[in-house]
C-alpha cells in the first residue's frame, strides 16, 4: 500500500491511505509460502539474519524457519559479526539490513567476506538503493530487496541466491 498527501495553504490537509485488497487466494498462497510451500528446495542452509528493528527482525525470522531454514540472529552490525564468527562454517547466506547500529551491513558483509569470500548476502532496507548511495554514502550493489517485502517475494529471492550459489560451487 501507500499513503498519498494533498496539502493546500489555508485549506488544509488531507491523506489518503490506500492498502491493497486481499483475497482468500492471496491469503492462502502467503500463508503457504510462510509456511514453507516449496519446503522440498531447502536443503536445511543457515542464514544469518541482522535486523536492528526488533519486529521486523522477529517476523523475517519466523518466516525463515517455518520455511525450514535454520536461522541465526542478529540485532545490530556488531553482534552479527560476532554471531558469524561463531558459525562460520555453518552460515550459508547473510540476511543484513543495511542501515544499523553500530555497524552497517554493507561494513558487516565487507568484514566477512574477508574471512569467507564466498558468501552470498541479501542486503535489505526501507530506503531505496539510490537514497542509500545519495543520502547514506552506501553502495548495495549485488542482491536486494527492498522493505516492506512479503513473505513469498523474500523466500523467492532467498532460494534463488542459494541455488545460484549452488550452481557456482
Amino acid at each position: 500500500g501507500h499513503i498519498e498527501c494533498e496539502s493546500e495553504l489555508g485549506k488544509g490537509t488531507v491523506f489518503h491511505v490506500l492498502l491493497p485488497r486481499i483475497t482468500k487466494a492471496d491469503g492462502a498462497a502467503a500463508a503457504e509460502a510462510t509456511s514453507g510451500g516449496d519446503a522440498k528446495s531447502v536443503k536445511g542452509e543457515t542464514i544469518l539474519v541482522a535486523e536492528d528493528e526488533e519486529m521486523v527482525r522477529d517476523i523475517t525470522v519466523k518466516c525463515l524457519r517455518d520455511a525450514g531454514y535454520n536461522v541465526l540472529v542478529a540485532q545490530d552490525g556488531e553482534q552479527a559479526l560476532n554471531v558469524f564468527k561463531q558459525h562460520e562454517d555453518t552460515v550459508d547466506l547473510l540476511l543484513l539490513d543495511v542501515i544499523m547500529p553500530k555497524i552497517n551491513g554493507r561494513k558487516v558483509y565487507e568484514v566477512i567476506c574477508n574471512m569467507k569470500p564466498d558468501i552470498p548476502v541479501l542486503f535489505c532496507s526501507g530506503y531505496s538503493g539510490d537514497h542509500l548511495a545519495n543520502e547514506y554514502l552506501v553502495d548495495v550493489s549485488g542482491e536486494f530487496l527492498q522493505k516492506p517485502f512479503e513473505a513469498p517475494r523474500l523466500l523467492a529471492k532467498i532460494r534463488e541466491i542459494l541455488d545460484v550459489q549452488g550452481d557456482a560451487g
